[in-house]
Protein backbone atom coordinates (compact mmCIF):
# COMPACT_ATOMS: atom_id res chain seq x y z
CA UNK A 1 0.00 0.00 0.00
CA UNK A 2 1.73 3.07 -0.97
CA UNK A 3 2.09 6.21 1.67
CA UNK A 4 -0.28 8.88 1.45
CA UNK A 5 1.35 12.32 0.19
CA UNK A 6 1.05 15.39 2.28
CA UNK A 7 -0.97 18.08 0.77
CA UNK A 8 0.92 20.97 -1.62
CA UNK A 9 -0.21 23.01 0.99
CA UNK A 10 1.33 21.15 3.77
CA UNK A 11 4.46 20.97 1.95
CA UNK A 12 4.81 24.85 1.05
CA UNK A 13 4.15 25.78 4.39
CA UNK A 14 6.63 23.57 5.86
CA UNK A 15 9.20 23.17 3.21
CA UNK A 16 9.32 26.64 1.23
CA UNK A 17 9.02 30.19 2.24
CA UNK A 18 6.11 30.85 0.23
CA UNK A 19 3.38 33.17 1.78
CA UNK A 20 -0.34 32.49 2.26
CA UNK A 21 -1.00 34.68 -0.52
CA UNK A 22 1.69 32.16 -2.83
CA UNK A 23 0.13 29.21 -1.97
CA UNK A 24 -3.56 29.11 -3.24
CA UNK A 25 -1.93 29.60 -6.67
CA UNK A 26 0.37 26.76 -6.62
CA UNK A 27 -2.57 24.82 -5.25
CA UNK A 28 -4.48 25.98 -8.08
CA UNK A 29 -1.89 25.04 -10.96
CA UNK A 30 -0.97 21.80 -9.33
CA UNK A 31 -5.11 20.75 -9.43
CA UNK A 32 -4.43 20.58 -13.64
CA UNK A 33 -0.93 18.96 -13.61
CA UNK A 34 -2.07 15.90 -15.22
CA UNK A 35 -4.22 17.76 -17.81
CA UNK A 36 -1.26 19.52 -18.37
CA UNK A 37 1.15 16.73 -18.71
CA UNK A 38 -1.53 14.83 -21.42
CA UNK A 39 -1.23 18.29 -23.13
CA UNK A 40 2.44 17.96 -23.40
CA UNK A 41 2.40 14.17 -23.87
CA UNK A 42 5.24 13.90 -20.54
CA UNK A 43 5.94 14.06 -16.96
CA UNK A 44 5.41 17.73 -16.01
CA UNK A 45 6.06 19.60 -12.56
CA UNK A 46 6.11 22.52 -10.11
CA UNK A 47 9.21 23.02 -8.25
CA UNK A 48 9.46 25.70 -5.69
CA UNK A 49 12.82 26.80 -3.99
CA UNK A 50 13.64 24.92 0.03
CA UNK A 51 13.97 27.55 2.61
CA UNK A 52 17.75 28.22 2.30
CA UNK A 53 17.19 28.52 -1.29
CA UNK A 54 19.57 26.19 -2.23
CA UNK A 55 17.99 23.42 -3.41
CA UNK A 56 14.55 22.94 -5.18
CA UNK A 57 11.42 20.59 -3.60
CA UNK A 58 9.24 18.34 -6.32
CA UNK A 59 5.65 20.15 -5.01
CA UNK A 60 3.35 18.63 -7.61
CA UNK A 61 3.87 15.83 -10.50
CA UNK A 62 1.35 15.41 -13.41
CA UNK A 63 1.34 11.77 -14.94
CA UNK A 64 -0.13 11.42 -18.71
CA UNK A 65 -2.69 9.22 -19.26
CA UNK A 66 -1.18 8.89 -22.97
CA UNK A 67 2.47 8.06 -22.83
CA UNK A 68 4.30 6.45 -20.46
CA UNK A 69 5.93 8.34 -17.15
CA UNK A 70 9.76 8.65 -16.89
CA UNK A 71 9.32 7.73 -13.34
CA UNK A 72 8.61 4.42 -11.39
CA UNK A 73 8.91 6.11 -8.42
CA UNK A 74 6.53 9.17 -6.95
CA UNK A 75 8.87 12.02 -6.54
CA UNK A 76 6.83 14.46 -5.07
CA UNK A 77 8.78 15.89 -2.13
CA UNK A 78 12.01 15.22 -3.49
CA UNK A 79 14.88 17.27 -3.36
CA UNK A 80 16.13 18.47 -7.02
CA UNK A 81 20.33 19.82 -6.74
CA UNK A 82 21.03 22.68 -9.13
CA UNK A 83 24.35 20.29 -9.77
CA UNK A 84 21.36 17.93 -11.71
CA UNK A 85 18.78 20.52 -12.82
CA UNK A 86 20.65 23.65 -13.70
CA UNK A 87 17.87 25.02 -16.18
CA UNK A 88 15.40 25.00 -13.10
CA UNK A 89 17.80 27.24 -10.67
CA UNK A 90 18.81 29.37 -13.63
CA UNK A 91 14.69 30.01 -14.25
CA UNK A 92 14.57 30.98 -10.26
CA UNK A 93 17.81 33.23 -10.38
CA UNK A 94 16.91 35.32 -13.91
CA UNK A 95 13.02 34.90 -13.84
CA UNK A 96 13.21 34.20 -17.28
CA UNK A 97 11.88 30.99 -19.04
CA UNK A 98 14.70 27.88 -20.21
CA UNK A 99 13.61 25.93 -22.81
CA UNK A 100 16.00 23.84 -24.08
CA UNK A 101 17.79 22.78 -20.30
CA UNK A 102 19.62 19.43 -19.99
CA UNK A 103 19.87 17.20 -16.84
CA UNK A 104 19.46 14.58 -14.74
CA UNK A 105 16.02 13.18 -13.39
CA UNK A 106 15.26 12.19 -9.59
CA UNK A 107 16.46 8.37 -11.42
CA UNK A 108 19.84 9.43 -13.10
CA UNK A 109 17.84 9.47 -16.63
CA UNK A 110 19.20 12.28 -18.74
CA UNK A 111 16.23 14.84 -19.33
CA UNK A 112 16.04 17.71 -21.39
CA UNK A 113 13.60 20.50 -19.60
CA UNK A 114 11.93 23.32 -20.54
CA UNK A 115 11.19 25.58 -17.53
CA UNK A 116 9.04 28.53 -17.24
CA UNK A 117 8.68 30.09 -13.93
CA UNK A 118 5.37 30.93 -11.90
CA UNK A 119 5.20 34.68 -10.58
CA UNK A 120 2.98 35.35 -7.26
CA UNK A 121 0.65 38.56 -6.21
CA UNK A 122 3.98 40.66 -5.73
CA UNK A 123 5.22 39.57 -9.43
CA UNK A 124 8.09 37.48 -7.70
CA UNK A 125 9.29 34.17 -8.67
CA UNK A 126 7.31 31.23 -6.81
CA UNK A 127 7.74 28.38 -8.41
CA UNK A 128 8.48 26.80 -11.33
CA UNK A 129 6.92 24.52 -14.12
CA UNK A 130 8.69 22.11 -15.65
CA UNK A 131 8.28 19.74 -18.45
CA UNK A 132 10.83 16.58 -18.68
CA UNK A 133 11.58 14.56 -22.34
CA UNK A 134 13.81 11.66 -21.64
CA UNK A 135 16.77 11.96 -24.10
CA UNK A 136 18.94 8.72 -23.55
CA UNK A 137 18.92 7.83 -26.87
CA UNK A 138 20.08 10.96 -28.07
CA UNK A 139 22.88 11.38 -25.28
CA UNK A 140 23.58 7.57 -26.45
CA UNK A 141 24.29 8.66 -29.59
CA UNK A 142 26.49 11.52 -29.03
CA UNK A 143 28.48 9.50 -26.91
CA UNK A 144 28.86 6.99 -29.74
CA UNK A 145 29.67 9.83 -32.05
CA UNK A 146 32.19 11.09 -29.55
CA UNK A 147 33.81 7.87 -29.33
CA UNK A 148 34.08 7.21 -32.83
CA UNK A 149 35.97 10.60 -33.59
CA UNK A 150 38.81 9.57 -30.88
CA UNK A 151 38.84 5.97 -32.15
CA UNK A 152 39.27 7.82 -35.89
CA UNK A 153 41.73 9.91 -34.41
CA UNK A 154 43.65 7.40 -32.80
CA UNK A 155 43.69 5.20 -35.82
CA UNK A 156 44.42 7.84 -38.10
CA UNK A 157 47.80 8.83 -35.84
CA UNK A 158 48.78 4.66 -35.52
CA UNK A 159 48.11 4.58 -39.51
CA UNK A 160 50.13 7.59 -40.25
CA UNK A 161 52.85 6.30 -38.04
CA UNK A 162 52.69 2.56 -39.48
CA UNK A 163 51.84 4.00 -43.39
CA UNK A 164 55.06 6.27 -42.91
CA UNK A 165 57.12 3.37 -41.43
CA UNK A 166 56.70 0.84 -43.75
CA UNK A 167 55.44 2.76 -46.96
CA UNK A 168 59.35 3.85 -48.00
CA UNK A 169 57.58 6.40 -49.69
CA UNK A 170 58.81 9.31 -47.61
CA UNK A 171 62.40 8.78 -48.63
CA UNK A 172 61.85 9.49 -51.86
CA UNK A 173 61.15 13.46 -50.55
CA UNK A 174 63.92 16.05 -50.62
CA UNK A 175 62.28 17.31 -47.02
CA UNK A 176 62.92 15.82 -43.70
CA UNK A 177 59.83 14.24 -42.21
CA UNK A 178 59.42 13.82 -38.17
CA UNK A 179 56.41 12.74 -36.92
CA UNK A 180 56.91 13.99 -32.72
CA UNK A 181 54.52 13.12 -29.93
CA UNK A 182 52.82 15.83 -27.36
CA UNK A 183 55.31 14.81 -24.75
CA UNK A 184 58.10 15.50 -27.30
CA UNK A 185 59.20 11.76 -28.55
CA UNK A 186 60.45 11.28 -31.87
CA UNK A 187 57.98 8.66 -33.26
CA UNK A 188 58.95 8.18 -36.71
CA UNK A 189 61.84 9.70 -39.24
CA UNK A 190 62.40 9.17 -42.85
CA UNK A 191 66.07 8.60 -44.13
CA UNK A 192 66.43 12.42 -44.85
CA UNK A 193 65.09 13.55 -41.48
CA UNK A 194 67.18 11.09 -39.94
CA UNK A 195 70.10 12.57 -41.41
CA UNK A 196 69.27 16.41 -39.98
CA UNK A 197 68.25 14.70 -36.32
CA UNK A 198 71.72 13.04 -36.04
CA UNK A 199 73.66 16.76 -37.50
CA UNK A 200 71.71 18.57 -34.86
CA UNK A 201 68.77 17.25 -32.98
CA UNK A 202 67.94 21.11 -32.08
CA UNK A 203 65.42 21.05 -35.40
CA UNK A 204 62.85 19.51 -33.17
CA UNK A 205 63.24 21.64 -30.58
CA UNK A 206 60.62 24.21 -28.85
CA UNK A 207 58.19 23.40 -31.40
CA UNK A 208 55.57 26.72 -31.76
CA UNK A 209 55.83 28.62 -35.06
CA UNK A 210 53.60 27.38 -38.28
CA UNK A 211 56.65 27.66 -40.35
CA UNK A 212 59.65 29.44 -39.38
CA UNK A 213 63.70 29.81 -40.60
CA UNK A 214 66.48 27.61 -38.64
CA UNK A 215 70.40 28.44 -38.59
CA UNK A 216 72.47 25.83 -37.36
CA UNK A 217 75.96 26.64 -38.21
CA UNK A 218 76.43 27.36 -41.80
CA UNK A 219 73.32 25.75 -42.78
CA UNK A 220 69.77 26.89 -43.13
CA UNK A 221 66.51 25.34 -42.61
CA UNK A 222 62.82 25.89 -42.93
CA UNK A 223 60.51 24.47 -40.68
CA UNK A 224 56.80 23.73 -40.88
CA UNK A 225 54.31 21.84 -39.01
CA UNK A 226 51.58 19.71 -40.00
CA UNK A 227 49.42 19.52 -36.08
CA UNK A 228 47.82 16.72 -34.99
CA UNK A 229 44.40 16.71 -32.62
CA UNK A 230 43.09 14.14 -30.61
CA UNK A 231 40.14 14.85 -28.66
CA UNK A 232 40.87 18.88 -28.91
CA UNK A 233 44.04 18.43 -28.10
CA UNK A 234 47.55 18.21 -29.85
CA UNK A 235 48.59 14.86 -30.42
CA UNK A 236 51.42 15.10 -32.81
CA UNK A 237 53.58 16.83 -35.00
CA UNK A 238 54.41 16.39 -38.31
CA UNK A 239 57.90 18.41 -38.89
CA UNK A 240 58.86 19.15 -42.32
CA UNK A 241 62.78 20.50 -42.85
CA UNK A 242 64.08 21.52 -45.57
CA UNK A 243 67.49 22.82 -45.91
CA UNK A 244 67.82 25.95 -48.10
CA UNK A 245 71.03 26.49 -47.30
CA UNK A 246 72.38 26.74 -51.30
CA UNK A 247 69.09 28.57 -52.09
CA UNK A 248 70.27 31.16 -48.82
CA UNK A 249 73.58 31.35 -50.90
CA UNK A 250 72.79 31.77 -53.97
CA UNK A 251 70.40 34.85 -53.19
CA UNK A 252 73.35 36.51 -51.32
CA UNK A 253 75.33 35.77 -54.04
CA UNK A 254 72.76 37.70 -56.61
CA UNK A 255 72.65 40.26 -54.06
CA UNK A 256 76.13 41.13 -54.12
CA UNK A 257 76.38 40.71 -58.09
CA UNK A 258 73.23 43.33 -58.07
CA UNK A 259 75.18 45.47 -55.65
CA UNK A 260 78.54 45.25 -57.77
CA UNK A 261 76.87 45.75 -61.07
CA UNK A 262 75.57 49.31 -59.25
CA UNK A 263 78.18 50.64 -58.19
CA UNK A 264 79.76 49.73 -61.89
CA UNK A 265 77.15 51.47 -63.59
CA UNK A 266 77.83 54.33 -61.15
CA UNK A 267 81.19 54.57 -61.40
CA UNK A 268 80.77 54.20 -65.89
CA UNK A 269 78.48 57.12 -65.24
CA UNK A 270 80.56 59.37 -62.99
CA UNK A 271 83.64 58.27 -65.65
CA UNK A 272 81.27 59.45 -69.10
CA UNK A 273 80.61 62.99 -67.07
CA UNK A 274 84.52 63.23 -66.51
CA UNK A 275 85.13 62.85 -69.88
CA UNK A 276 82.38 65.34 -71.20
CA UNK A 277 84.16 67.76 -68.51
CA UNK A 278 87.52 67.40 -69.63
CA UNK A 279 86.36 67.97 -73.36
CA UNK A 280 84.01 71.17 -72.73
CA UNK A 281 87.35 72.66 -70.90
CA UNK A 282 89.28 71.59 -73.94
CA UNK A 283 86.83 72.97 -76.88
CA UNK A 284 86.98 76.33 -74.59
CA UNK A 285 90.77 76.56 -75.09
CA UNK A 286 90.39 75.95 -78.57
CA UNK A 287 90.90 78.92 -81.01
CA UNK A 288 90.17 77.02 -84.58
CA UNK A 289 86.24 76.88 -84.70
CA UNK A 290 86.69 73.28 -86.89
CA UNK A 291 88.45 71.66 -83.70
CA UNK A 292 85.36 73.58 -81.85
CA UNK A 293 83.02 71.94 -83.64
CA UNK A 294 84.21 68.06 -84.04
CA UNK A 295 84.57 68.91 -79.93
CA UNK A 296 80.86 69.84 -79.76
CA UNK A 297 79.90 66.84 -82.14
CA UNK A 298 81.91 64.40 -79.95
CA UNK A 299 80.44 65.82 -76.56
CA UNK A 300 76.78 65.29 -77.99
CA UNK A 301 77.87 61.43 -78.67
CA UNK A 302 79.32 60.87 -75.52
CA UNK A 303 76.18 62.56 -73.80
CA UNK A 304 73.98 60.82 -75.72
CA UNK A 305 75.51 57.66 -74.69
CA UNK A 306 75.75 58.96 -71.38
CA UNK A 307 71.79 59.15 -71.18
CA UNK A 308 71.09 56.00 -73.06
CA UNK A 309 73.28 54.06 -70.03
CA UNK A 310 71.38 55.89 -67.72
CA UNK A 311 67.75 54.89 -69.24
CA UNK A 312 69.12 51.54 -69.54
CA UNK A 313 70.35 51.45 -65.55
CA UNK A 314 66.82 52.47 -64.23
CA UNK A 315 65.64 49.87 -66.54
CA UNK A 316 67.17 46.93 -64.42
CA UNK A 317 66.39 43.93 -66.43
CA UNK A 318 67.27 42.30 -69.83
CA UNK A 319 63.97 44.22 -71.74
CA UNK A 320 63.24 47.43 -72.09
CA UNK A 321 59.62 49.04 -73.77
CA UNK A 322 61.32 51.34 -76.46
CA UNK A 323 58.90 53.46 -77.30
CA UNK A 324 58.64 54.89 -74.05
CA UNK A 325 62.03 55.32 -73.59
CA UNK A 326 62.42 56.72 -77.38
CA UNK A 327 59.80 59.37 -76.10
CA UNK A 328 62.01 60.20 -72.99
CA UNK A 329 65.61 60.26 -75.19
CA UNK A 330 64.49 62.53 -77.68
CA UNK A 331 62.94 64.87 -75.38
CA UNK A 332 65.71 65.13 -72.70
CA UNK A 333 68.84 65.16 -75.45
CA UNK A 334 66.95 67.89 -77.46
CA UNK A 335 66.45 70.30 -74.35
CA UNK A 336 70.15 69.76 -73.72
CA UNK A 337 71.49 70.51 -77.47
CA UNK A 338 69.18 73.02 -78.54
CA UNK A 339 69.80 76.36 -77.40
CA UNK A 340 66.60 79.05 -76.34
CA UNK A 341 66.55 80.73 -79.45
CA UNK A 342 65.90 77.49 -81.68
CA UNK A 343 62.31 76.96 -82.54
CA UNK A 344 62.67 72.87 -83.54
CA UNK A 345 59.09 71.25 -83.31
CA UNK A 346 59.10 67.72 -81.70
CA UNK A 347 55.92 65.25 -83.06
CA UNK A 348 56.28 61.61 -81.20
CA UNK A 349 54.12 59.02 -82.67
CA UNK A 350 55.53 55.98 -80.59
CA UNK A 351 53.87 52.45 -79.99
CA UNK A 352 54.48 49.94 -76.55
CA UNK A 353 57.48 47.68 -78.29
CA UNK A 354 59.36 45.68 -76.31
CA UNK A 355 63.20 45.02 -77.10
CA UNK A 356 66.15 43.45 -75.12
CA UNK A 357 68.53 46.36 -73.76
CA UNK A 358 71.44 45.50 -76.49
CA UNK A 359 69.52 46.17 -79.45
CA UNK A 360 67.32 49.10 -77.80
CA UNK A 361 70.83 50.82 -76.89
CA UNK A 362 71.81 50.66 -80.59
CA UNK A 363 68.63 52.16 -81.73
CA UNK A 364 69.39 54.86 -79.15
CA UNK A 365 72.46 55.80 -80.29
CA UNK A 366 70.54 55.84 -83.83
CA UNK A 367 68.15 58.18 -82.49
CA UNK A 368 71.19 60.33 -81.22
CA UNK A 369 73.02 60.75 -84.42
CA UNK A 370 69.55 61.31 -86.21
CA UNK A 371 69.11 64.27 -83.24
CA UNK A 372 72.07 65.14 -83.90
CA UNK A 373 72.37 65.73 -87.61
CA UNK A 374 69.48 67.92 -87.30
CA UNK A 375 70.27 70.26 -84.89
CA UNK A 376 73.79 70.64 -86.45
CA UNK A 377 72.77 71.08 -90.08
CA UNK A 378 68.87 73.22 -89.60
CA UNK A 379 70.60 75.31 -86.79
CA UNK A 380 67.84 73.82 -84.82
CA UNK A 381 64.84 75.27 -86.63
CA UNK A 382 62.45 73.29 -88.33
CA UNK A 383 60.42 70.06 -87.46
CA UNK A 384 60.49 66.59 -87.15
CA UNK A 385 58.10 63.83 -86.97
CA UNK A 386 59.15 60.30 -85.30
CA UNK A 387 56.85 57.22 -85.49
CA UNK A 388 58.28 54.04 -83.76
CA UNK A 389 56.34 50.73 -84.13
CA UNK A 390 56.16 46.87 -84.68
CA UNK A 391 55.01 45.94 -87.71
CA UNK A 392 54.75 41.86 -87.94
CA UNK A 393 57.61 41.20 -84.96
CA UNK A 394 59.25 44.35 -87.55
CA UNK A 395 60.45 47.15 -85.60
CA UNK A 396 60.11 50.38 -87.94
CA UNK A 397 61.31 53.14 -87.23
CA UNK A 398 60.42 56.56 -89.46
CA UNK A 399 62.34 59.65 -88.87
CA UNK A 400 60.78 62.88 -91.17
CA UNK A 401 62.58 66.52 -91.02
CA UNK A 402 60.76 69.41 -92.43
CA UNK A 403 63.54 72.47 -92.35
CA UNK A 404 64.18 75.81 -94.04
CA UNK A 405 67.61 75.66 -95.16
CA UNK A 406 68.38 74.62 -98.71
CA UNK A 407 68.98 71.07 -99.72
CA UNK A 408 72.34 70.88 -100.33
CA UNK A 409 73.96 72.24 -96.69
CA UNK A 410 72.49 68.81 -95.98
CA UNK A 411 75.67 66.22 -95.94
CA UNK A 412 74.80 62.75 -95.90
CA UNK A 413 76.37 59.55 -96.81
CA UNK A 414 75.55 56.66 -99.06
CA UNK A 415 73.42 54.92 -96.38
CA UNK A 416 71.39 52.73 -98.92
CA UNK A 417 67.82 53.73 -100.40
CA UNK A 418 64.62 52.41 -101.17
CA UNK A 419 65.12 51.79 -105.04
CA UNK A 420 67.80 53.48 -107.49
CA UNK A 421 65.56 56.44 -108.95
CA UNK A 422 65.55 57.72 -104.84
CA UNK A 423 69.67 56.99 -104.74
CA UNK A 424 71.29 59.90 -103.36
CA UNK A 425 74.92 59.97 -102.91
CA UNK A 426 76.93 62.51 -100.69
CA UNK A 427 80.54 62.71 -99.83
CA UNK A 428 79.77 61.33 -96.66
CA UNK A 429 79.78 61.71 -93.16
CA UNK A 430 81.02 59.76 -89.64
CA UNK A 431 76.77 59.82 -88.24
CA UNK A 432 75.31 58.55 -91.02
CA UNK A 433 78.36 56.20 -91.31
CA UNK A 434 77.59 55.13 -87.50
CA UNK A 435 73.98 54.76 -88.12
CA UNK A 436 74.41 52.39 -91.55
CA UNK A 437 76.84 50.40 -89.07
CA UNK A 438 74.45 50.36 -86.16
CA UNK A 439 71.53 49.36 -88.37
CA UNK A 440 73.02 46.92 -90.34
CA UNK A 441 75.41 45.28 -88.24
CA UNK A 442 74.14 45.51 -84.57
CA UNK A 443 70.35 45.43 -85.44
CA UNK A 444 70.84 43.42 -88.75
CA UNK A 445 68.21 45.33 -90.16
CA UNK A 446 67.86 47.99 -93.39
CA UNK A 447 67.83 51.56 -93.88
CA UNK A 448 67.42 54.08 -96.37
CA UNK A 449 65.85 57.65 -97.41
CA UNK A 450 64.67 60.21 -99.38
CA UNK A 451 66.10 63.47 -99.79
CA UNK A 452 63.96 66.49 -101.38
CA UNK A 453 63.36 70.41 -101.17
CA UNK A 454 63.00 71.12 -97.15
CA UNK A 455 62.22 67.37 -96.48
CA UNK A 456 64.40 64.23 -95.27
CA UNK A 457 62.40 61.01 -94.57
CA UNK A 458 64.90 57.96 -93.31
CA UNK A 459 63.09 54.46 -92.32
CA UNK A 460 64.98 51.92 -90.24
CA UNK A 461 63.28 48.15 -90.03
CA UNK A 462 65.04 45.63 -88.38
CA UNK A 463 63.52 42.14 -86.40
CA UNK A 464 62.73 41.95 -83.31
CA UNK A 465 64.01 38.81 -81.38
CA UNK A 466 61.64 37.02 -79.71
CA UNK A 467 61.74 37.49 -75.57
CA UNK A 468 63.34 34.87 -73.60
CA UNK A 469 63.45 35.91 -69.97
CA UNK A 470 62.53 34.83 -66.89
CA UNK A 471 60.53 32.12 -68.51
CA UNK A 472 58.37 34.52 -71.02
CA UNK A 473 58.65 34.53 -74.56
CA UNK A 474 57.04 36.81 -77.45
CA UNK A 475 53.73 38.00 -76.58
CA UNK A 476 53.22 36.72 -73.08
CA UNK A 477 56.06 39.24 -72.45
CA UNK A 478 53.42 42.20 -72.79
Amino acid sequence: MSRKLPSVRVMCEELTCLTADDIPLVEQLASQLDTMADLAQGDVFIDCLGKDDQVAIVIAHGRSSWSPSLYQKNVVGAVALPVNEPGVFEVFRTGHPVTDARGLSQEDVPIRQRVVPIHGPSGSVIAVLIQEQDISEQVNRERCIASLKQSNAYLMEVLLEESLAMSGIPDLFEEGIVLVDHEGAIRYANERGRALLESNRAIVVNLSEQEEELRFGSRVYTRRLVKLERKGKLAANVVLLRDRTDVVDKERELRAKSIGLQEIRHRVENQMQTIISMLRLQQRRQQDPNVSAALEESLHRIEGVASIHRFLSKEGSGRVEAGRLISELLTEVSEAMLAPDHSLALQLEVSEVFMEAKPFASLALIVNELLQNTVKHRDGNGAITVIFREVEQIGELIWEERFLAPASTFVTGDIGDRDQSSSVEGTGSLGFTLIRLLAEETLEGKVWHELSPGMLSLTLTFPLKELELDGCSGDGCR
